[in-house]
């Protein structure tokens, strides 16, 4: 939060879905050994932190969007998106493990041999090449969010106005 109030919470949400990203790349360059174990779980536990920061700043951003929302409607629907984006993870959860698959099954992987070739190639390709697109497509998205910190002040003003108005209005 006081990251996100000193540059802004859609940047927050890009340098953690660019983090994600890099943290991917670090994950297909480890290669099999003894030190592979401890590599993993040191780049785990550092993408983890930024895709609990992902996670903040998409909630903190649907705020800003509920607030823009309220302001041009007259009405609150926080529980309406609220609802919608978390279906939409549900069904990301879903859809991207099932997608995973079909892909690692499209390159001829197979979970119980060990594969090489084109068996790898459609492996890296679900759990790497496909996560790393969309993480820097989500990137580009929150960079060009229109709702800056300066926007949603002027937003919060004017739907504070409008309920002093209604406060004295019902008074």
């Amino acid at each position: 939060g006081w990251i996100g109030s000193k540059i802004g919470k859609h940047r927050v949400l890009a340098i953690c879905n660019l983090s994600t990203v890099l943290s991917l790349v670090a994950m297909g360059l480890i290669r099999p050994g003894e030190h592979a174990f401890i590599a993993l779980l040191t780049i785990f536990s550092l993408s983890s932190l930024f895709t609990a920061g992902s996670t903040v700043g998409y909630y903190a951003l649907m705020g800003d969007i509920v607030d823009y929302d309220e302001l041009k409607t007259g009405s609150n629907k926080a529980g309406n998106y609220f609802a919608l984006i978390t279906l939409f993870q549900k069904i990301g959860l879903g859809a991207g493990a099932g997608i995973g698959l079909l892909i690692t099954s499209l390159f001829g992987f197979d979970p119980n041999a060990v594969n090489e070739g084109m068996g790898l190639i459609g492996f890296f390709t679900a759990f790497l090449g496909v996560p790393i697109l969309l993480n820097l497509s989500a990137t580009i998205l929150a960079l060009l969010f229109p709702i800056t910190e300066r926007r949603h002040q002027i937003i919060r003003k004017r739907l504070d106005a409008r309920a002093a108005r209604a406060a004295v209005a019902g008074a």
